[in-house]
């Protein structure tokens, strides 16, 4: 249980300090987009390719209405991009209009991603139930942005997953850099900590386990891989890391290359314990 104590607090430590300074990420190809929940903090990946995108919000009760658009930090990167807010009712009111040409824009360095935008003004205002449409266009279409909607940042189990799926496309699309470059973020170098006090805990109970149940056998000895062995075992921990922070940053692969660490040095190998091998004999 004690290991377990010190998993769940790095795991809050880490996953939740990073994810307080988040919007959830979308990556939404429509161009017409609803908005569920508009307090609900999100932030909209996309290109304007095709014409105009239109964010319609249809909220039943008074809310914060909070609006706020980025643009990835690179060179040449047009900024005249316009943000119409309106509120669609009997009587068609526009709330604000955001023009990127009238604004200087400041570098904004986001700790969830670590990565860096050019801002400039947002929008906030109480606003009472209704329909909300939120206009994004440019003069041409083929800008990149980020739109801001809500301001209130919560993750669960599904949209943490879905962060974590989305960030290397958003690295490798939306700021033409490597995905690795999320491992300097609190999400980033979270989930690798984490994944490697799992690895840890785990081979260390499976070995506790196998000493309890088959005593002063093959299967609880400490060590039951050889040199060669264990050299293989680190080729291949290397190997999985590599691929988990430059693809999918899966916690599954994380979680095999730690293990595979584990195994080669402790000269140990968890399969061969569970069938009573030893190519280490004393």
């Amino acid at each position: 249980m004690k290991y377990f104590r010190i998993l769940f607090l790095f795991i809050w430590l880490f996953t939740t300090w990073g994810l307080a300074y988040a919007h959830q990420p979308k990556l939404d190809k429509n161009t017409e987009i609803v908005v569920e929940d508009p307090e609900i903090s999100k932030a909209y990946y996309k290109v304007l390719d095709s014409g105009p995108h239109t964010y319609t919000i249809q909220a039943t009760e008074n809310f914060e209405l909070y609006v706020n658009i980025l643009v990835p930090d690179l060179p040449e990167q047009p900024t005249d991009l316009s943000v119409l807010i309106s509120r669609e009712q009997e009587d068609p009111a526009e709330l604000a209009m955001l023009e990127g040409k009238n604004y200087d824009r400041n570098t904004f360095l986001e700790p969830f991603g670590y990565d860096s935008y050019l801002m400039w003004p947002e929008f906030k205002e109480s606003v009472p139930e209704g329909v909300y449409k939120i206009v994004v266009s440019s003069p041409e279409n083929n800008r990149k942005y980020s739109l801001a909607i809500g301001e209130i940042e919560k993750f669960g189990w599904a949209e943490t997953v879905e962060s974590y799926a989305s960030i290397p496309k958003i690295k490798r699309d939306f700021f033409n850099t490597s995905p690795i470059s999320f491992i300097f973020s609190p999400l980033g170098y979270g989930l690798i900590i984490v994944m490697f006090l799992l690895s840890f805990i785990f081979g260390l109970v499976y070995r506790w386990l196998l000493k309890k149940i088959f005593p002063r056998t093959d299967r609880a000895v400490n060590r039951n891989i050889k040199l060669n062995g264990r050299r293989l075992r680190a080729a291949c921990g290397v190997i999985l890391f590599g691929i988990a922070i430059t693809t999918s940053r899966s916690p599954w692969l994380l979680f095999a290359s730690w293990f595979c660490f584990f195994e080669a040095i402790f000269s140990r190998c968890w399969l061969f314990a569970a069938i009573g091998r030893n190519d280490c004999p004393l």
